[in-house]
């Protein structure tokens, strides 16, 4: 993971929330702290250089599906691997119905 001050890291993660808020609101620039939609985008961009922080792929994946923008996420390798791993386990992990055939037999007294 990239080492990066904690005033830095709490600035960044500040900003992918007022994101997440601009776009549970739908875009609305009066329901938000943004001034223009040019800079939510320069904001994501600024951002996605921090995708180690889960908050800030969300706001990047959001901004992405609001606007058709194509914006990456630039993580260390360390958590793209852990990334891999929890989506390995979840496809592992999913619930599948087993059936087995037995023979049961049942008596009424």
């Amino acid at each position: 993971m990239k080492k990066i001050p904690i005033k830095k890291r709490n600035e960044v993660i500040l900003i992918a929330k007022k994101i997440i808020s601009f776009y549970k609101s739908n875009g609305n620039l009066n329901r938000s702290l943004f001034n223009s939609i040019e800079e939510v985008i320069e904001q994501t961009r600024y951002i996605s250089y921090y995708g180690d922080f889960s908050s800030v792929r969300r706001a990047i994946k959001l901004m992405n599906l609001q606007f058709n923008l194509d914006i990456k996420c630039s993580m260390s390798d360390e958590t793209e691997y852990k990334l891999a791993e929890k989506s390995k386990i979840k496809e592992y992990s999913c619930p599948t119905l087993q059936i087995s055939r037995t023979t049961v037999v049942v008596s009424f007294d």
